[in-house]
């Protein structure tokens, strides 16, 4: 009677342990199931990327390095626009923002800012302007000094 009852009593563990893993199936495909916060540096951030945002759940909430991630990118960016912002207005109204001091060889957005604007900078040489009449020579050596006496 032990026998029958062993075999019976395996016999329904295998047919629930078959119903429960799926009776010989196969598993489901594996899929990404977090979605991919593609962003780039040199673009900045849009309303669309911000609606677009969804962090994917874990076991305590959500990915904290992908939350910090989209944080720090949105600080640093209203960080940027602001100065931008600020930089515009002051130069509209052609002052300087509280305890600036503007020193008179800059523009009042550097002075307002601190920040250089891109591309180059055109400053004037430091000595004499050249005369218009005075032609270079090609070798200077062979040409009499400023004082008469050659060289």
């Amino acid at each position: 009677m032990f026998w029958i009852q062993l075999v019976v009593v395996t016999a329904v563990v295998f047919v629930v342990a078959a119903v429960v893993l799926g009776a010989g199936g196969t598993l489901a495909d594996a899929y990404q199931d977090r979605p991919d916060l593609s962003w780039t540096p040199d673009k900045p951030l849009t309303v669309e990327d911000i609606d677009r945002v969804r962090f994917p759940v874990v076991l305590r909430g959500y990915r904290m390095s992908e939350v910090d991630y989209t944080l720090d990118r949105l600080s640093a960016e209203l960080s940027a626009r602001d100065a931008r912002i600020m930089d515009l207005e002051y130069r509209l109204a052609g002052v300087l923002p509280p305890g600036v001091a503007a020193p008179s060889a800059l523009p009042v957005t550097e002075a307002a800012t601190g920040l250089t604007p891109p591309g180059p900078t055109l400053t004037k040489p430091a000595g004499p302007a050249p005369e218009a009449d005075r032609q270079p020579h090609e070798n200077s050596r062979d040409q009499p000094d400023q004082t008469g006496d050659e060289a």
